[in-house]
Parts: structure tokens; sequence; C-alpha cells
């Protein structure tokens, strides 16, 4: 609701509300409930939904398992919500994202807008053949009994099996760094790692606006992220570019590497860390 109100104050009226699940930049996987309250909220305030579910085969844990929006509205029986779903090959265990491959699959959208879909669609060059092609295999993979079905999942297992390892590895070590927290992520491949600055001299972020305040965390952790990377070539995207909570400061990675690099690359993010923050205040003061 904040978000929403926000949006209006300004004069801007918004449409649909963007959900990724599982998510980016968190790893998080979104629960049925989650996503009936979304649905709630999207129909109280009339929204439509754009559902981007492309880690969707990238999951952890039992404990969390994946829902489509699509099932849980069927589930819901909600016929008056549009809904706009993607899936795509260059996600989840495919990464195939040279061949530019995916679908979108429209629910409870009206014959208006769909006919504009068309339309758009009429008019663009078709899908490279490639992408058709692996597109087709992700939508319809070997069954059970086909010469080709304990290969796939031979490799999609162990594909997803490495990502798994990676994840809890990353999540583990980076939480041993004192001044960084982080869940280990139960789907996707981005972490959001949150970690504590030292506060500014004469500098008091609680009597900002709340824009004043946006822009200034923005700077501190853009000013983080561009010094990690100078300095030990790791880049990372700062949390502020995702609406995070005032007053924080993240950080979001992956954890693609191999395993082995996993560590390297910890204690390197770890060394720079300690030593950004025990010196923050000096090098304020000689600049």
């Amino acid at each position: 609701n904040h978000s929403l109100n926000k949006a209006k104050e300004k004069g801007i009226e918004p449409v649909a509300i963007v959900v990724i699940n599982p998510g980016n930049p968190t790893g998080a996987v979104l629960s049925k409930e989650n996503i009936k309250m979304i649905i709630d909220f999207a129909k109280n305030n009339n929204l439509s939904i754009l559902a981007d579910e492309v880690y969707q085969e990238n999951i952890y844990s039992k404990n969390y398992p994946f829902h489509s929006f699509a099932k849980v509205m069927e589930e819901m029986n909600e016929k008056s919500v549009p809904l706009f779903s993607f899936h795509s090959v260059s996600k989840g265990f495919f990464g195939e994202c040279g061949h530019r491959g995916g679908y979108m699959e429209t629910r409870n959208v009206s014959e208006e807008v769909y006919e504009q879909i068309i339309k758009l669609q009429s008019i663009g060059l078709c899908a490279n053949t490639a992408g058709q092609i692996v597109t087709y295999a992700m939508v319809n993979p070997p069954k059970p009994n086909e010469e080709s079905y304990d290969l796939y999942q031979r490799e999609k297992k162990f594909i997803l099996n490495e990502l798994k390892e990676k994840a809890e590895i990353l999540g583990s070590e980076l939480s041993k760094i004192p001044g960084m927290y982080i869940k280990i992520p139960t789907g996707a491949m981005y972490a959001f790692v949150k970690f504590d600055l030292p506060p500014e001299p004469n500098i008091n972020p609680e009597k900002m606006s709340e824009e004043e305040r946006i822009k200034y965390e923005s700077t501190r952790d853009n000013e983080y992220c561009l010094k990690l990377l100078e300095e030990t070539g790791i880049c990372v995207v700062p949390g502020s570019g995702f609406g995070q909570k005032p007053g924080t400061f993240h950080f979001r990675t992956t954890f693609l590497p191999p395993k082995d690099e996993i560590k390297i690359l910890v204690e390197k993010i770890k060394k720079f860390y300690i030593n950004y923050t025990s010196n923050y205040h000096k090098e304020k003061i000689r600049k």
C-alpha cells in the first residue's frame, strides 16, 4: 500500500504490479499464502499482475516449493484479475541466454487487450528459430521411457544440486563476516546481502525527507559497491536500486562462480569490507 499511495500522491495511477518469483534480488520463494495476498491486493486495487517466473525450476528446498500465479488463481477461482505470466530459456537451469527464447501466457485478459497483443506481435519479426526450438524443449522435456529422459534428469539434478550447494556456501561464508547478514537463498540465483556502514559525522538521515534520505543512502551504497569493484574486481549491485528499507544497506550478488572460487571471493569481500569500514572516517577527513 505504501508504494501504491506514494505513486498516487505524485499523480501516477498504477495499472499493474510486477512480481518476480522466485525472487530477484533476494532469492526467496513466495508461499501460496503470499501469492493469494498479492492476488487479493491486485483485485482490491484494480491492478493487473505481471508474474516473472523465469526461475521456477531453480528451487533448492522442499520446504519452499514453487507455486505459479496461474495455478493459485485457478484454485481461488479468480476470474477478474488480469494475469501475464512470463518464462524464458535464458534463466533457470537452462541458462541459454543467447538463444532469446521464452513465452508470455495471459489469463483474464479482455478481448480488447488481447487484440492489441496480437497486433503488436503481428508487426514484428518472428522469434529466432533456435530460440523457438529451445523453448519447445523447455516446456516439453523428455518423458519417462524416452531415450534422453535419464540423461536429462541427471544433468538437471546435477546443475540444481550444484547451485544449491553454492548458495549454501555463499550464505554460510558471508554470514561469518561481522556486520554482514544474509538469508541463504531458496531459489533463483541471487543473494541479497545486508551490511552495516558507519554513520557519517554531523549527518542525521532521520531528519531528512524521504526523498532526501533515499538519495543520500543510494549515494553511500553506490560508493561502497564502486570501491569494491575498483579494489577487488568484484561486481555487485547496490541495494538502493531495489527499493531497500530506509536506514539499511544491501548489495546483490550471485552464486554462479565455481564452488572453489566462492570462498576466495568471500575472503576478498571480507578483507575489503573490514578495511573500508575501519578506515571510513579517516578517508572522509582526508578528502
